[in-house]
């Protein structure tokens, strides 16, 4: 059931034999849910930190879910005043929870803001984790309010899922 109760069969629907199998169909109902987390941040000058995130995915829905893809443009997010360091300090990716996926090691927050790798996988109720460090530089005096958003998408759910940190 979508609410992982048991089901009794009780029913004997053709008068023959102690009981028959009850048919129950269930309606899928894919469902993600996204939460990102602001972890930490470092100076490491006086106009260049380094921040880390935490992005966790959860199966909200009553499915597996498959080909899961979560994505994060950290170069829109530090628009327009930030700059990304990945050529000097590449991110760092790891991730944890997926069954058969895995940190997409070519995530360089610019040009390939995928995350994950492989073929992401997560059952009703699992939650999958993918912690981001990065390094950005911005300007003295700047404003800085950035929109930082994550969002996770499915093979059985393509409307986006999105999550926020400040």
């Amino acid at each position: 059931t979508p609410s992982l109760a048991t089901v009794q069969d009780q029913s004997d629907d053709d008068g023959t034999g102690d009981s028959d199998p009850t048919v129950v169909n269930v309606v899928p109902a894919p469902s993600l849910g996204v939460t990102k987390t602001f972890v930490s941040s470092t100076q490491l000058f006086p106009t260049i930190e380094q921040a880390t995130f935490q992005i966790d995915v959860e199966n909200t829905g009553n499915i597996i879910q498959t080909g899961v893809s979560l994505t994060d443009d950290l170069v829109a997010m530090l628009a327009p005043d930030g700059t990304l360091l990945n050529a000097v300090y590449p991110p760092v990716v790891t991730a944890s929870g997926f069954a058969s996926g895995a940190a997409n090691a070519a995530f360089d927050g610019a040009a390939v803001t995928e995350l994950l790798s492989g073929n992401p996988t997560l059952a009703p109720g699992d939650i999958g984790t993918v912690s981001v460090t990065f390094t950005y530089q911005i300007p003295f005096g700047a404003p800085f309010a950035a929109t930082n958003l994550a969002s996770a998408v499915s093979d059985q759910l393509t409307t986006p899922a999105t999550g926020t940190a400040p």
